[in-house]
Protein backbone atom coordinates (compact mmCIF):
# COMPACT_ATOMS: atom_id res chain seq x y z
CA UNK A 1 0.00 0.00 0.00
CA UNK A 2 1.28 3.45 -1.03
CA UNK A 3 1.61 6.51 1.73
CA UNK A 4 0.06 8.63 -0.46
CA UNK A 5 -2.76 8.29 -3.16
CA UNK A 6 -2.18 10.75 -5.84
CA UNK A 7 -5.88 11.34 -7.73
CA UNK A 8 -4.57 13.64 -10.99
CA UNK A 9 -7.28 14.74 -12.81
CA UNK A 10 -7.45 14.25 -16.37
CA UNK A 11 -9.78 14.62 -19.66
CA UNK A 12 -8.83 12.06 -21.93
CA UNK A 13 -6.86 12.22 -25.16
CA UNK A 14 -6.32 15.98 -24.10
CA UNK A 15 -3.07 17.36 -22.49
CA UNK A 16 -1.24 14.12 -23.14
CA UNK A 17 2.12 15.98 -23.04
CA UNK A 18 1.62 17.75 -20.23
CA UNK A 19 0.31 14.79 -18.21
CA UNK A 20 3.14 12.49 -19.33
CA UNK A 21 5.50 15.38 -17.83
CA UNK A 22 2.89 15.28 -14.41
CA UNK A 23 3.74 11.78 -14.33
CA UNK A 24 7.40 11.87 -15.00
CA UNK A 25 7.76 14.76 -12.60
CA UNK A 26 6.26 12.38 -10.10
CA UNK A 27 8.43 9.19 -10.49
CA UNK A 28 11.14 11.30 -10.20
CA UNK A 29 10.28 13.95 -7.34
CA UNK A 30 7.57 12.31 -5.66
CA UNK A 31 8.50 8.57 -5.11
CA UNK A 32 5.94 8.14 -2.12
CA UNK A 33 3.07 9.08 -4.62
CA UNK A 34 1.10 6.60 -6.28
CA UNK A 35 -0.72 8.23 -8.82
CA UNK A 36 -4.23 7.05 -9.93
CA UNK A 37 -5.66 8.91 -13.26
CA UNK A 38 -9.92 10.50 -12.78
CA UNK A 39 -11.51 10.71 -16.00
CA UNK A 40 -12.28 14.65 -16.00
CA UNK A 41 -14.09 14.32 -19.34
CA UNK A 42 -17.30 15.91 -19.26
CA UNK A 43 -19.50 13.29 -20.16
CA UNK A 44 -18.69 11.03 -17.66
CA UNK A 45 -19.52 10.14 -14.04
CA UNK A 46 -16.89 12.25 -12.64
CA UNK A 47 -18.25 11.85 -8.76
CA UNK A 48 -19.13 8.43 -9.08
CA UNK A 49 -15.70 7.47 -9.95
CA UNK A 50 -14.06 9.89 -7.27
CA UNK A 51 -16.30 8.38 -5.09
CA UNK A 52 -15.02 4.63 -5.64
CA UNK A 53 -11.40 6.11 -5.86
CA UNK A 54 -11.92 7.10 -1.72
CA UNK A 55 -13.79 4.24 -1.29
CA UNK A 56 -11.08 1.59 -2.10
CA UNK A 57 -8.48 4.43 -1.36
CA UNK A 58 -6.32 2.17 1.82
CA UNK A 59 -3.48 4.68 1.81
CA UNK A 60 -3.53 7.64 4.77
CA UNK A 61 -2.77 10.26 2.75
CA UNK A 62 -4.52 11.44 -0.56
CA UNK A 63 -3.98 14.69 -2.79
CA UNK A 64 -5.39 15.81 -5.55
CA UNK A 65 -3.12 16.85 -8.59
CA UNK A 66 -4.11 18.65 -12.19
CA UNK A 67 -2.50 17.53 -15.65
CA UNK A 68 -1.09 21.04 -16.17
CA UNK A 69 0.82 20.31 -13.02
CA UNK A 70 4.19 19.41 -12.33
CA UNK A 71 6.58 18.15 -9.64
CA UNK A 72 9.97 20.53 -10.52
CA UNK A 73 11.83 20.06 -6.75
CA UNK A 74 11.82 16.90 -4.85
CA UNK A 75 9.04 16.53 -2.29
CA UNK A 76 10.78 14.75 1.32
CA UNK A 77 7.55 13.12 2.43
CA UNK A 78 8.27 13.18 6.11
CA UNK A 79 7.26 16.57 6.00
CA UNK A 80 3.74 16.09 5.25
CA UNK A 81 3.45 13.20 7.78
CA UNK A 82 5.08 15.28 10.45
CA UNK A 83 2.83 18.18 9.66
CA UNK A 84 -0.24 16.02 9.51
CA UNK A 85 0.17 14.35 12.77
CA UNK A 86 -0.51 17.38 14.47
CA UNK A 87 -4.31 17.63 15.24
CA UNK A 88 -4.78 20.87 14.20
CA UNK A 89 -3.48 20.73 10.79
CA UNK A 90 -5.81 20.60 8.03
CA UNK A 91 -3.38 20.05 5.30
CA UNK A 92 0.16 20.14 3.88
CA UNK A 93 0.77 22.01 0.89
CA UNK A 94 3.12 20.97 -1.97
CA UNK A 95 2.57 24.33 -4.20
CA UNK A 96 3.24 26.60 -1.19
CA UNK A 97 6.77 28.18 0.55
CA UNK A 98 8.77 31.23 0.85
CA UNK A 99 9.11 31.80 -2.79
CA UNK A 100 5.53 31.90 -3.76
CA UNK A 101 4.88 35.61 -3.00
CA UNK A 102 2.82 36.05 -5.94
CA UNK A 103 -0.90 34.64 -5.54
CA UNK A 104 -2.29 33.71 -9.48
CA UNK A 105 -4.17 34.22 -11.37
CA UNK A 106 -4.76 38.12 -9.71
CA UNK A 107 -1.31 38.27 -9.71
CA UNK A 108 -1.27 40.37 -6.64
CA UNK A 109 1.46 40.19 -4.27
CA UNK A 110 1.11 38.07 -1.45
CA UNK A 111 3.04 37.52 2.00
CA UNK A 112 4.49 34.38 3.10
CA UNK A 113 4.34 33.37 6.98
CA UNK A 114 7.59 34.32 8.20
CA UNK A 115 7.87 31.07 9.66
CA UNK A 116 6.80 29.15 6.61
CA UNK A 117 8.45 25.62 6.11
CA UNK A 118 9.39 25.55 10.56
CA UNK A 119 6.15 25.41 11.70
CA UNK A 120 2.35 25.51 10.55
CA UNK A 121 0.42 28.81 9.91
CA UNK A 122 -3.09 29.90 10.58
CA UNK A 123 -4.66 29.94 7.18
CA UNK A 124 -7.51 31.58 8.63
CA UNK A 125 -5.83 34.68 9.13
CA UNK A 126 -3.31 34.14 6.24
CA UNK A 127 -3.53 35.81 2.55
CA UNK A 128 -3.72 34.72 -0.58
CA UNK A 129 -3.08 31.94 -1.30
CA UNK A 130 -2.02 30.84 2.23
CA UNK A 131 -5.50 31.12 3.23
CA UNK A 132 -6.82 28.94 0.89
CA UNK A 133 -6.15 25.05 2.11
CA UNK A 134 -9.05 23.81 -0.18
CA UNK A 135 -6.77 23.17 -3.15
CA UNK A 136 -7.10 20.19 -5.67
CA UNK A 137 -3.30 21.02 -6.78
CA UNK A 138 -1.17 18.81 -4.60
CA UNK A 139 -2.52 19.90 -1.32
CA UNK A 140 -1.98 16.63 1.24
CA UNK A 141 -4.85 15.51 3.93
CA UNK A 142 -5.66 12.40 5.78
CA UNK A 143 -7.36 10.12 3.53
CA UNK A 144 -10.06 9.55 6.08
CA UNK A 145 -10.42 13.70 6.76
CA UNK A 146 -10.49 14.01 3.15
CA UNK A 147 -13.76 11.85 2.75
CA UNK A 148 -15.28 13.99 5.52
CA UNK A 149 -14.56 17.17 3.91
CA UNK A 150 -16.23 16.49 0.93
CA UNK A 151 -20.14 16.16 1.22
CA UNK A 152 -21.08 18.57 -1.69
CA UNK A 153 -22.12 17.50 -5.28
CA UNK A 154 -18.79 16.89 -7.28
CA UNK A 155 -20.41 16.45 -10.91
CA UNK A 156 -16.58 18.04 -12.61
CA UNK A 157 -13.17 19.02 -11.58
CA UNK A 158 -14.34 22.61 -10.22
CA UNK A 159 -17.14 21.22 -8.19
CA UNK A 160 -14.89 19.19 -6.28
CA UNK A 161 -12.69 22.71 -5.60
CA UNK A 162 -15.94 24.47 -4.45
CA UNK A 163 -16.89 21.26 -2.48
CA UNK A 164 -13.64 20.50 -0.66
CA UNK A 165 -13.03 24.42 -0.18
CA UNK A 166 -16.53 24.30 1.60
CA UNK A 167 -15.51 21.85 3.61
CA UNK A 168 -12.11 23.07 4.70
CA UNK A 169 -14.29 26.48 6.04
CA UNK A 170 -16.85 24.09 8.11
CA UNK A 171 -13.63 22.77 10.31
CA UNK A 172 -11.66 26.07 10.63
CA UNK A 173 -12.21 26.11 13.80
CA UNK A 174 -10.73 22.69 14.89
CA UNK A 175 -8.17 22.46 11.99
CA UNK A 176 -6.68 26.64 11.61
CA UNK A 177 -3.69 25.05 10.42
CA UNK A 178 -1.67 24.42 7.77
CA UNK A 179 1.84 23.74 6.47
CA UNK A 180 4.20 23.02 3.79
CA UNK A 181 7.96 23.09 3.21
CA UNK A 182 10.27 25.80 3.04
CA UNK A 183 10.04 25.77 -0.72
CA UNK A 184 7.31 24.69 -2.80
CA UNK A 185 7.66 21.64 -4.76
CA UNK A 186 4.70 21.60 -7.33
CA UNK A 187 3.35 23.85 -9.79
CA UNK A 188 0.37 24.22 -11.74
CA UNK A 189 1.66 25.75 -15.25
CA UNK A 190 -1.85 27.35 -16.67
CA UNK A 191 -0.32 27.47 -20.72
CA UNK A 192 -3.77 26.92 -21.77
CA UNK A 193 -7.27 25.74 -20.45
CA UNK A 194 -9.15 22.69 -21.61
CA UNK A 195 -12.41 22.94 -18.71
CA UNK A 196 -15.39 25.36 -19.63
CA UNK A 197 -16.16 25.66 -15.83
CA UNK A 198 -13.07 26.52 -14.27
CA UNK A 199 -12.65 30.07 -16.05
CA UNK A 200 -9.00 30.22 -15.15
CA UNK A 201 -6.61 32.69 -16.60
CA UNK A 202 -4.07 30.97 -18.92
CA UNK A 203 -1.84 31.67 -21.62
CA UNK A 204 -1.05 35.14 -20.57
CA UNK A 205 3.02 34.79 -20.57
CA UNK A 206 3.45 31.73 -22.55
CA UNK A 207 0.59 30.40 -24.33
CA UNK A 208 1.12 26.65 -25.67
CA UNK A 209 -2.09 25.08 -27.41
CA UNK A 210 -3.25 22.03 -26.46
CA UNK A 211 -2.95 21.04 -29.95
CA UNK A 212 0.27 22.03 -29.87
CA UNK A 213 1.84 20.47 -27.31
CA UNK A 214 -0.32 17.18 -28.42
CA UNK A 215 1.38 17.06 -31.59
CA UNK A 216 4.84 17.40 -30.63
CA UNK A 217 4.38 14.73 -28.03
CA UNK A 218 2.33 12.78 -30.96
CA UNK A 219 6.02 13.00 -33.25
CA UNK A 220 7.79 11.55 -29.90
CA UNK A 221 8.54 14.87 -28.53
CA UNK A 222 8.79 15.25 -24.47
CA UNK A 223 8.85 18.07 -22.28
CA UNK A 224 12.03 17.89 -20.44
CA UNK A 225 12.10 18.34 -17.08
CA UNK A 226 15.35 18.66 -16.51
CA UNK A 227 15.08 22.07 -18.52
CA UNK A 228 12.67 23.73 -15.70
CA UNK A 229 14.12 26.28 -13.72
CA UNK A 230 12.75 25.97 -9.92
CA UNK A 231 13.76 30.06 -9.19
CA UNK A 232 11.36 30.94 -11.96
CA UNK A 233 8.25 29.60 -9.45
CA UNK A 234 7.13 32.10 -7.54
CA UNK A 235 3.61 31.24 -7.65
CA UNK A 236 1.28 28.13 -7.27
CA UNK A 237 0.49 28.35 -10.59
CA UNK A 238 3.36 29.39 -12.87
CA UNK A 239 3.67 29.60 -16.42
CA UNK A 240 6.36 28.13 -18.34
CA UNK A 241 7.82 28.27 -21.19
CA UNK A 242 8.52 24.20 -22.12
CA UNK A 243 11.55 23.07 -23.86
CA UNK A 244 11.49 19.73 -25.34
CA UNK A 245 13.74 16.56 -26.04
Amino acid sequence: MPDLYLIVLHKPGVRRAQLDLLLRSVEENWPDAFPVILNADSGHDFQRDLEMLLACNDSPYTAFACDDGVVFRPIDDRLYKLALAQPNVLCWSARLGANTTRCDPTGRDQTPPAYVGVRPWRWTDAEGDFAYPGSVDAHVFRSDHLRELLTLPTPNPTALECALTEGCKLVSWPYPLMASGRLSAYTGVPVNRVSDQSGVVHGRRHPQTVEELDARYAAGERIDLDSIDPSQVDAAHTELLFRWS
